[in-house]
């Protein structure tokens, strides 16, 4: 039943990642300067499979298990 919650509060997680990222090249270019790019792995690469994850659990009407 969290799920769907537990979906929406991890996709709003990467949305604001993004915008703030995107906030933060737009200021940095108004200030004539680039931002260092991204380094390792972004929240959106890492959020993707437990994503994908839950939909499908969700779809199948199946719970996800930890550690069986």
């Amino acid at each position: 039943a969290a799920m769907a919650a537990a979906m929406a509060a991890i996709e709003q997680a990467v949305i604001d990642d993004e915008a703030a990222r995107a906030q933060a090249e737009r200021e940095a270019a108004a200030e004539g300067r680039t931002l260092a790019p991204r380094e390792g792995v972004t929240l959106r690469q890492r959020a993707w499979p437990m994503i994908e994850m839950m939909k499908r659990a969700r779809a199948a009407d199946e719970p996800i298990v930890w550690g069986v």
